[in-house]
This record gives C-alpha cells, structure tokens and sequence, in this order.
C-alpha cells in the first residue's frame, strides 16, 4: 500500500476530533487504511479510512474526497515497499520547542496534514497512534518516499482530459511507466500573492489530476504570456494540488495563459504531465489593503499581506516608496495559529 495525498470535501464520525476543523483541503492518507469506497457525483468518491489498523477501538471516519473512485483505486493499490523516513521532529508535538531527527517507517505512518510550521502526523506507536509535528511538508513526506523505494505491480488506468471555464484544453498523450498507464492533466489554474504592495500576482498556481514533481525544472518547456508579452518565471515550486510557478509581479485583471511542452514533470508515480497549450486565465488579484497611520514624526501601516495582517513602519526619509528593510520594516505579523 502506497501513502497518497487527497482532497476533501468533508470529514466526518467520530474520529473528526483527530482533524482540523474546519477542514483542510488536502491530507495525507495510508492507503491500508482505505475501505469502503464508492462513487461520489460521479467524479469524486467517498471512502471510510481506519484510523489504526492495529486497533479498531479508533475507529474510522467517513472522507468526501474530490478524487475519483479510479484515482484513489489506483493510489491505494499502488505498492511502495516501506521505508524508513527521517524526519525533523518537534520535541513536546510544539513548533516552539526544540527540534531533533527521528525515523519512522513509511508504513507506520497512518494520516497527516499540513499547518503553518510543517505537518502533524499520526503514527503508530505500538498498537495505539501518536501524535507528532515536523518540520517537513506532506509534500515532501511524499516525494520520499515515492523516490526511495521501489515501485512494483499497480493496478492499470487512464484519467482522461479535463477542462474548466478557466482552461482552453490541449491534445494529452499516454504515457508509461513502471506497470502503470494513466495520464496526469493540468485542468485550470488560479493566482495566489506571496508578498509586495503592487497590484499583482507572483504565484500561478495549476492544479493538476495528480500531483506531480520535477526533479529538473527546465524553463525552456513552460512559457507565460500576459496580453501576448512574455512572462519571466523565477522559478517552479509544488503545492498540495499540483504545480505552481512564481513570476514577476503581473497586472491585475490581464489575460495569462500558460504553455508546457515537455517532458520533465512527472506525477507522484512516474506518470508524465500532459502537454497544453495557451491555458488561458484572467489574473483576478485584487489590491492589498492597507491603512496608513502617523503623528507626523512617525510612520506605520497595517497590511494584508502573505495571508497575515502586518504592522510595518519606515526607517528612513524615502518610507514606504522604497524597499524592505532599508526604508521601510515590518515590525509585527498577526494570524490565528
């Protein structure tokens, strides 16, 4: 049985209490855990999951995932043999303490999820769960476990070519890997700010139907239009539900589309990523919010920004018309934990 990532629409039973609530979009799950599963809007799926296999008095819990009933089929009876993961573990489950480098078998990992300082864990302990947090993402706690062990016999599948309002869809090829056909689609895209003032977007962000990794990203098979200009990408990154690429700041309300011709990415499981043409998406990111404060000797701004609320004030003469942290710094960041 293979770790796989899912994302869902609800959780629900009684082990809810072991998930963050609300729920969060993607989580990382232990294929043996897996039973139950059936069609869900035909597709998505929703599947029961055993929180320990080792003792049933955790019970389950009910998943409403948007993967579909195939997709998940082939996740859970994919075969990794078990590995030992070395991961960076907060002493006492608390991002503040300290950390130190323990190792765990892939296998005894049950379920997990991202938060703002890693991801916490349930692993099994004996025949009961333990609770943990690291350092490393459920992305990452993935890709190594894809890429140290090795794959054998998998079921067999083809995902087809989806599209949205958002996408303009492409001619997609098979292509085969180790016992396994099925092919990975980037489907509609979106935009996410990481930081600035300017009204722009710095992520494209496309979702794809699994996630996949590049191992070498080469910029000359992605290009990045916007109102027909080329687009410089900085550089390429993973999210929980496909890829991302950061660019340069790009004007709010303009028309962006993206091209890959291939080959380097891959999925999770060796499957390569479709190739697409002019992928067409309106950038709807909107300006930062900002409330400006001074006594006329000293300067500060409250600002939405990276998903937090900042507090910042200028440290020279030219303020917030210059950079960070020469002219300007921030003093405080503010979320809910």
């Amino acid at each position: 049985m293979a770790l796989f990532l899912s994302n869902i629409n609800q959780i629900t039973r009684r082990g809810t209490h072991l998930f963050p609530d609300p729920p969060i979009p993607t989580i990382l799950l232990n294929g043996a855990g897996v039973f139950g599963l059936t069609d869900d809007n035909v597709t998505e799926s929703v599947f029961l999951f055993n929180l320990n296999l080792e003792d049933d008095r955790e019970g389950s819990v009910r998943i409403e995932s948007t993967s579909s009933t195939t997709d998940v089929a082939r996740y859970v009876n994919a075969d990794f043999s078990s590995t030992f993961v070395p991961l960076t573990v907060y002493e006492e489950a608390n991002p503040s303490s300290n950390t130190e480098t323990q190792t765990f078998l892939s296998s005894s990992i049950c379920f997990g999820y991202d938060f703002d300082s890693g991801a916490i864990l349930y692993v099994r302990h004996g025949k009961s769960i333990k609770r943990i947090m690291v350092t490393e993402s459920i992305l990452d706690i993935i890709y190594y476990v894809q890429t140290t062990t090795t794959t054998s016999t998998s079921t067999t599948s083809t995902t087809s070519t989806s599209t949205s309002s958002t996408s303009t869809s492409s001619t997609s090829s098979t292509s085969t890997s180790t016992s396994t056909t099925s092919t990975t689609t980037a489907f509609e895209g979106d935009f996410r700010v990481t930081s600035g003032e300017a009204v722009s977007a710095t992520q494209i962000r496309l979702t794809t139907t699994e996630v996949p990794f590049i191992p070498t990203f080469d910029a000359s098979e992605w290009e990045v239009l916007e109102g027909g200009e080329e687009v410089t990408i900085d550089s390429f990154a993973l999210w929980a539900s496909g890829v991302r690429l950061n660019v340069t700041g790009l004007v709010a309300g303009s028309t962006i589309t993206v091209t890959y011709s291939g080959p380097s990415a891959q999925s999770t499981f060796g499957t390569s990523l479709d190739t697409f043409s002019l992928m067409a998406m309106t950038n709807s990111v909107v300006a930062f919010a900002t409330l400006s404060l001074d006594d006329g000797a000293y300067y500060f701004r409250l600002q939405a920004r990276t998903c937090t609320l900042n507090m910042d004030q200028t440290v020279s003469a030219t303020g917030f018309s210059g950079s960070q942290p020469g002219d300007w710094d921030e003093i405080k960041d503010y979320n809910l934990p």
